[in-house]
């Protein structure tokens, strides 16, 4: 169970991060997406 609580939290945080990013733009984006 606590592999699955893991797993949504890391989703949960990953998604709108990605949609954020995405909704910044590209360049924008990337540069969030390497500096991590």
């Amino acid at each position: 169970m606590n592999m699955l609580k893991g797993l949504i939290l890391v989703l949960t945080l990953m998604i709108p991060n990605t949609l954020y990013a995405l909704e910044l733009g590209t360049t924008k984006g990337t540069a969030n997406y390497q500096t991590g």
